[in-house]
């Protein structure tokens, strides 16, 4: 990335090289016939038949240059045929924002046709997932992360004991629904029976109600949280039902049912330098600038790109000549 200059190289250097790579990169996703030229060097991506996307999102400290305090980042991880793909990211207050484009672009990359089968894998927040199914022309097969649902429920299951015990011999049916029937919850979430699932949390619920003024003022403000996450757990799977599966056929089935494939993205390529614990502040042409760079360098494929910009780059012949003290050809 660094000029071919003698003396030492500054950071400010070195950033204004990258944000110029950073620069290049961004342009070929306005470029979606890149293929078609005849002076093109590459060869075509092969077709895929099925393509996963994992998707995420995050915020980032912004400079406040633009009015912004934070700047909202969308990135993830493509998986085709099986195969791992590329990485992508983007921040969505940059000026040549199009989520359309932007999506479309990252699926040919990895091969996407319009007979292409597209499953989404998001933690139904933000309409991420809306992102890919704007752009698949066929029905895109929403996937709702099972992480993010165990994630709900385990403080549920966590806080039954102590209301159970709170409740003690005075209720023996809530007693009974806390002990042997809450349980089997994650049972029935896991294979799909998902309206059971359901009805026996609204049972739960109805139950708890009579138990908050017969209790001490610590019990009942546990019973209050409680009966919180069992309305947070509910509201969050109605609102994303259509993303809903039978986590356990998925499985067999060898298919993904979580998106740690974004989540360890967005981990790479932000939160180790733009996280929440980093005290810098970002520019946005900056950060999206230098995001296109780590997406790169994660794939393997700067080298390559480079060399489609300049043929000779570490060429092993060009390389050899010198290092014997002949003219490279």
């Amino acid at each position: 990335m660094l000029p071919m200059a003698a003396g030492r190289v500054s950071h400010a250097t070195l950033w204004r090289q990258t944000l110029k790579v950073g620069a290049r990169l961004d342009q070929r996703v306005s470029e979606p016939a890149e293929y078609d030229w005849p002076e093109a060097t590459r060869q075509p991506v092969p077709a895929a038949k099925s393509i996963s996307v994992a998707i995420d999102g995050t915020y980032i400290r912004a400079d406040r240059m633009m009015g912004l305090r934070e700047y909202h980042v969308v990135a993830g991880r493509i998986e085709r045929d099986g195969e791992l793909g590329g990485h992508f990211a983007r921040v969505a207050q940059h000026r040549t924002w199009d989520a359309k484009a932007f999506m479309q672009a990252v699926l040919q990359d990895n091969g996407w046709t319009s007979e292409s089968e597209v499953s989404v894998l998001a933690d139904g927040a933000d309409g991420l997932s809306k992102l890919v199914s704007t752009v698949a022309e066929k029905t895109t097969r929403r996937i709702l992360d099972w992480f993010h649902i165990s994630m709900r429920l385990r403080p549920i299951e966590q806080m039954s004991p102590g209301v159970a015990k709170a409740a003690d011999s005075s209720d023996s049916v809530l007693r009974e629904l806390l002990n042997e029937k809450l349980p089997r919850i994650r049972y029935q979430m896991w294979n799909g029976k998902w309206r059971a699932a359901l009805d026996r949390m609204r049972k739960i619920y109805s139950a708890t109600e009579r138990l908050v003024d017969s209790v001490s003022p610590a019990d009942a403000e546990r019973v209050h949280r409680f009966r919180q996450y069992l309305i947070d757990l509910c509201q969050y799977l109605r609102s994303n039902w259509s993303g809903l599966k039978n986590y356990a056929v998925e499985r067999r089935n060898g298919r993904r049912i979580s998106s740690a494939l974004a989540e360890a993205a967005m981990s790479h390529l932000v939160n180790q330098r733009m996280g929440k614990r980093q005290p810098m502040r970002w520019s946005c042409e900056g950060a999206h600038l230098l995001l296109q760079v780590r997406c790169a360098v994660l794939d393997n494929r700067l080298d390559s790109l480079f060399r489609e910009w300049y043929p000779y780059f570490r060429n092993p012949r060009l390389n050899r000549n010198i290092w014997c003290g002949r003219p490279h050809l």
